[in-house]
C-alpha cells in the first residue's frame, strides 16, 4: 500500500514516519499510549464526542485515540483514522476492536479529498505539528467539517516547558556534533509553540472562536510531594506511606526478567534465582532496596536474590537500552519490554519467576473537589488499568 496522493513538501516527514520514526514508535505502542493516556482523557474531555457523532482522527498514530473516541460515539457514530505512517497503521487495524465503527486511511491530511460537511468532529493527540504548510493543510481538513463542527487538538508548548524531551539530545551532544537548528516554525513537535502563530494559521485556514488552554501534566517517574507540589493527581507505584492522600485501587504493576540473546549466550542462561547472583544485574536506582530483587515463584514461593551489576539507572527506558545492547539482565515492567520480547530483541529469564507485584494507585489530596477535567482523567485511567 503507498500513500495516493501527497504534497511533496512533507515529503520528509512522510519518510521519517515510514522509515525509523514510525517503526520506532510502534515499538514502543504500548508505553506510548500509557504515557500519553492522561493527554487522551483531557483532550476527549474537551472534545466531548457524543453518541452518533462522526469524528476524523488526524495523525492517528497506532490508534489509541482513534478508539477512545469510537467509545463515545457508540455504534451509531464513526471514526476516521488518518495518518501518514503504514508501520503505524499496520499496528491500529491490529488492534482495533472487533466491531467498532472504524476505519482507517493511509493518506497525506494536506491533500486527501475529504468528503466536504461529514463529520462532527476533527480531533488529532499531537499529529497537526508537521505539517510543512499547515494553514494549507488545516483549511483542507475544515472541508470535512460540518457548519457547526468543531476542531480540538493537543500540541506542545516550547521546549523550556518539556525539558523531559530535551535529556535525551543533551546527553548525545556530549558525544556527537549536535543537529543543525531547527527554525520556530519548522515543522516538528515543538511548531505550534506560539499561541500566535497557531492562531494566524487556523484564522487563516477558515476557522472561528479560537481557544487554547494551557495544560500541566508531568510525565516522569521522579518522587513528588503531591501536595506541597500542588498537584492534583498522581500515580503511585507501591505501597502506600501518605495516609493523607485519597487513593483508587489499579492492577498491581508486574515486573519480569529479560536479557538480550547475545548476553545470555555469552553468559549463560540462569536456570534458577539463584544464578542470578552470578550475572551482571541492571539496577534501578529509585527502589528501595536497589541491591535485591524478591521474586514469587510459580506456587507463590518467594527468593530474595542480592544482585551485582555495573550500570544502575533512575530510569527504566535507559535500562531497557542496556539490556538491549547486552549489558544484563533487567527487571523492569512488561508493558515496556513486550515490543522487544515480541520481536525476539529481548529474550524472557526464568519466566515463571517474576519481581513481586507491587500495588500501583491514583491518589490525589482529600479536600481536592474533581474537576470535570480531573474526572475524566481518573475515569479514564481506571477504565484502562482499574
Amino acid at each position: 500500500m503507498s500513500l495516493s496522493a501527497v504534497d511533496d513538501r512533507n515529503a520528509d516527514q512522510i519518510a521519517y514516519w515510514n522509515g525509523p520514526g514510525g517503526h520506532h514508535w510502534t515499538d514502543r505502542q504500548q508505553l506510548q499510549d500509557l504515557v500519553l493516556g492522561p493527554v487522551s482523557a483531557v483532550l476527549i474531555n474537551r472534545a466531548a464526542p457524543k453518541a452518533g457523532e462522526t469524528a476524523v482522527d488526524v495523525g492517528c498514530g497506532c490508534g489509541a485515540t482513534t478508539f477512545d473516541l469510537a467509545k463515545r460515539v457508540g455504534p451509531d457514530g464513526h471514526v476516521t483514522g488518518i495518518d501518514i505512517s503504514e508501520p503505524m497503521l499496520n499496528r491500529a487495524r491490529e488492534l482495533a476492536p472487533g466491531g467498532a465503527s472504524i476505519d482507517f486511511i493511509l493518506a497525506d491530511a494536506t491533500v486527501h479529498p475529504f468528503r466536504p460537511a461529514s463529520t462532527d468532529l476533527l480531533f488529532s493527540r499531537f499529529g497537526v505539528m508537521f505539517f510543512a504548510t499547515p494553514a494549507i493543510s488545516f483549511a483542507n481538513m475544515r472541508k470535512a467539517l460540518r457548519p457547526n463542527g468543531r476542531l480540538v487538538f493537543a500540541c506542545w508548548r516550547t521546549p523550556r516547558d518539556n525539558p523531559w524531551m530535551m535529556l535525551g539530545l543533551q546527553q548525545a551532544y556530549k558525544h556527537v556534533p549536535k543537529l543543525p537548528e531547527m527554525k520556530p516554525e519548522d515543522p516538528g513537535p515543538f511548531a505550534f509553540a506560539s499561541e500566535e502563530r497557531v492562531h494566524r494559521i487556523l484564522s487563516e485556514a477558515g476557522f472561528a472562536r479560537i481557544e487554547m488552554e494551557r495544560v500541566d501534566l508531568a510525565l516522569d517517574n521522579n518522587p513528588h510531594d503531591l501536595i506541597g507540589e500542588g498537584y492534583e493527581l498522581g500515580i503511585h507505584i507501591g505501597e502506600l506511606t501518605d495516609t493523607n492522600l485519597v487513593a483508587r485501587p489499579l492492577k498491581p504493576y508486574r515486573r519480569i526478567l529479560a536479557a538480550s540473546p547475545d548476553y545470555l549466550d555469552r553468559c549463560g542462561r540462569p536456570q534458577s534465582p539463584e544464578d542470578l547472583a552470578n550475572h551482571m544485574c541492571l539496577g534501578h536506582s529509585y527502589w528501595r532496596l536497589q541491591g535485591r530483587w524478591h521474586l514469587v515463584g510459580p506456587e507463590g514461593e518467594t527468593r530474595e536474590i542480592v544482585i551485582k551489576g555495573r550500570f544502575t539507572a533512575n530510569q527504566g527506558g535507559a535500562l531497557r537500552v542496556a539490556a538491549l545492547q547486552g549489558a544484563g539482565i533487567v527487571l523492569q515492567p512488561q508493558l515496556l519490554l513486550a515490543a522487544d520480547l515480541d520481536a525476539g530483541r529481548l529474550e524472557p529469564v526464568l519466566p515463571q519467576w517474576s519481581y513481586k507485584p507491587t500495588p500501583m494507585h491514583l491518589v490525589y489530596a482529600p479536600d481536592r473537589r474533581p474537576t470535570a477535567m480531573l474526572r475524566s482523567v481518573i475515569d479514564f485511567l481506571v477504565a484502562r488499568f482499574g
